[in-house]
């Protein structure tokens, strides 16, 4: 501590503040930012789901010659004729 005396080696508490109140305010600039990014990852993920049901269908198309049907009911085979036997597949399950 070469030139200071005791009570200026430490910082004081006005200093504290500010530096604190800096950091506050870098913080909250920073948190829209964060939620900004974590939307625009949420919409291209979601975008990139639609485009690969989207390119599911059109190999469906081109595989059948036409679109899947919106359910379709099969028997299950050790039981048939039996409604709870029944399964069905989704156009998704389809695809």
């Amino acid at each position: 501590m070469v030139g200071r005396t005791q009570s200026e080696a430490a910082f004081s508490l006005i200093e504290l503040l500010v530096v604190i109140a800096i950091i506050g305010t870098l913080t909250a600039l920073l948190v829209p930012a964060i939620q900004a990014s974590r939307g625009s990852a949420s919409r291209t993920a979601c975008a990139n789901n639609l485009r690969q049901v989207g390119l599911a269908a059109q190999n469906y198309l081109a595989t059948n010659g036409h679109f899947p049907s919106g359910s379709v009911a099969k028997e299950f085979a050790p039981q048939p004729f039996t409604a709870w036997s029944l399964y069905r597949w989704s156009a998704l399950a389809q695809l």
